[in-house]
Formats: C-alpha cells, structure tokens, sequence
C-alpha cells in the first residue's frame, strides 16, 4: 500500500500538535505503509525514521528577484511527481490536494475552530474556511482527532458527516523522551504552567484575569511556554502588575517540557474550543495535574482526571489553581491521569490509521 503525505506540517514549527500527529503514526506504521513524504521546503521539524522523502520547490520561500528559484517554484506547483500518480492514496496534513483527482484522498479534522471563531478578527481563520471547505468536499475519508471534532464536522458539513470516523491521539512521546537524570520534584507551590498560543480562542487573558483576583495564591507564578512576548503583551503585563509573576520560558524541546511539567504545580488549559488537547494527555503521562475548560471535548479526553472550570471567569480558575495545592487532591488527580492515560495510545492511533487506508483504498 502507497500511501504519499503532503509535508506541510514538517516545514514549519508553529504546528505543533499536527506534526507529532504524523510523526507518531509513520513512525509506526511504516511497516505496513509504504510512505513517501511530499516535502516542498526545507524542514523544521525531525522527520519520521525511516520513510522515503520527496522533495521539490513548490513552498520555498525566496526573494522576488531569486527568478531561478522563482522558476523552480512554478514549475513545481504546475503538475503532480509522476510517482505520485502511481500512489494508493494521498493524505494531507493540511488542506492540500494533487492536481489530478485520480488519487484518492484522505484529510485528518483536527478541529472547527475557523468556522466557530472566524469572528475574532484573524484573517488567517475566515480565509482557510474556503479551503477547507472544497477540501472536505474532495477527500474520501475524514479521520477526526475527537468525537466532539466529529459531531462538529457534521454541524458544519452534514453533507460529508458519513466520512467521519474518530481516531484519538496517543500519550507517550513525553515520556519516552524523559531521561533517568530527571528527577521529578513537585513543589505544591510552585509555579503554574501555560503552554503554545495565548491568542483569541487559546484564551490567555482567563489567566491574566485570575492571576488578579484575590483567590489566586500570592507564591504561584505562571511558567509561559511558546513564543515571547510582545510589545503589546509586555506592556499590558506591566500595566497589570503582573510582570514579575509571569515567566517566559521559550520554546522547549521534549526533555526540557519533560522537566518543566514534572516541576509545575498544575497545567491550565483555558481554551474555549479544542480540537483534542494533547496537553491534557502530556501532563497526565507526567503527573502534572490538569486544569482545564469546561467543554465537552476536554470531558472527552481528560475523563474525571481534571478540574474544570468556566474559561469565562477568571476567578473560578483561581479557585482551581488554590485547590490543587491540597496535597490529597492533587495525588487523586495524578492517579486519576494514570487510569485515563490507559484509553489512548499511539501505537493503537496507528493501527486505526492503517485500518482506515485500507478502508479508503477498497
């Protein structure tokens, strides 16, 4: 079985949750599937082992007067890889397709946050909608990451609900990258951990405005993982008076995030809308309670090992982050993670994936 995936995903490094999707089923699979990886830049994120590359110039990004590589680019982009032609399927890892209509295609729904909040004024949102839209239209089959991811696809595309099928996520890349000189620590009062996007739907300003109430515990600083800061972020931190209890720590690789999670006190998740959140199933693999929305799809996925709150009110997060100090609920909370963590695995999201090929191509 052929299967060709669209590396997009691979290129960049803001994708996150989507490349280790990919990474952690090829990685797996690639026994049974035959994989080529269609990459159109150069990549920026570690490849899976093993699995045969394809590579033209049809994403480079290059200076208006580079006409070469302009060139390269154009032609590119004009006709399909002949082998491509001769692949059993081709699954995006984006909303891309071939030219030609005579692969079949398979499109991976992480979730229907563009469509639900277009209106919060990121273009990048309202302009992917018509993309994903005659993507959806085209593809054969639609795995989605959640059940809620599911019954969303077909709120929005009831036309394509019969492709749908759920596939979930796995929970152990974090610790298999934890290494035996890491010593777990677990301060009750240490610092709060944030992690990735802190814009629109991610929901950042929840945790600015709990950190301001009078619930919140005077020593619990936040750890900010993901991009720094900017201006307009610093400047509103000082006008909070809360720059010197938030803590930028960058971007992480795996062993780092490891230790920052075996160290916090609690990970807050205060999104509005997700489409699985591999972070609840990251901080319970490393026992770091999880602090989450109260919205079906972390139900879904964090079981009864979380406390859940109304992202809507920055004091009922205080409330949480001051509960999960008490020593006798944050060790429920951790052996909770533990039973919930036996649900999901990726070696079972691989095998479903490879099921689902073989589906796709009869």
């Amino acid at each position: 079985m052929k299967v060709w995936v669209d590396g997009s995903v691979f290129e960049n490094n803001r994708q996150y949750g989507i490349w280790r999707v990919f990474y952690e089923i090829m990685s797996r699979s690639q026994r049974d599937v035959d994989y080529t990886l269609w990459l159109r830049s150069e990549p920026k994120q570690p490849l899976p082992p093993g699995v045969r590359i394809y590579q033209d110039a049809g994403r480079v990004a290059t200076s208006r007067v580079n006409l070469p590589v302009r060139l390269r680019r154009r032609m590119a982009n004009r006709c399909d890889p002949p082998e491509l032609l001769k692949a059993d399927l081709f699954h995006s890892s984006g909303f891309t397709f071939p030219i030609s209509d005579s692969v079949k295609g398979l499109i991976t729904i992480y979730d229907m946050v563009a469509e639900s909040h277009f209106s919060i004024g990121i273009r990048e949102l309202e302009e992917s909608i018509a993309i994903k839209r005659e993507a959806i239209a085209r593809a054969c089959r639609l795995p989605c990451i959640s059940k809620a991811t599911a019954s969303e696809l077909a709120a929005f595309y009831p036309a394509s609900a019969n492709k749908a099928c759920v596939i979930h996520l796995g929970a152990e890349h974090l610790v298999r990258a934890e290494t035996t000189s890491d010593t777990p620590q677990h301060a009750d009062n240490g610092s709060a951990l944030f992690l990735g996007n802190r814009s629109g739907y991610k929901n950042f300003q929840c945790v600015l405005a709990a950190m301001q109430t009078n619930v919140w515990p005077n020593n619990v600083r936040v750890d900010v993982v993901g991009s720094p800061f900017s201006d307009a972020e610093s400047a509103l931190l000082i006008r909070l008076g809360l720059a010197d209890r938030l803590r930028h720590r960058g971007y992480l690789s795996d062993s780092e995030l490891v230790r920052v999670y075996r160290n916090a006190r609690c990970l807050i998740f205060p999104s509005f809308q997700e489409g699985f959140g591999l972070p609840c199933l990251e901080s319970q693999s490393l026992d770091c309670p999880l602090l989450c929305s109260d919205i079906p799809v972390f139900h879904e996925v964090a079981g009864d090992a979380a406390l859940f709150f109304d992202p809507r009110l920055g004091e009922n997060l205080a409330m949480q982050v001051d509960q999960v100090g008490n020593p006798k609920v944050r060790k429920e909370l951790i052996e909770r993670g533990r039973s919930n963590l036996k649900r999901f695995s990726w070696d079972q999201s691989a095998k479903q994936m490879v099921q689902l090929y073989h589906e796709a191509i009869s």
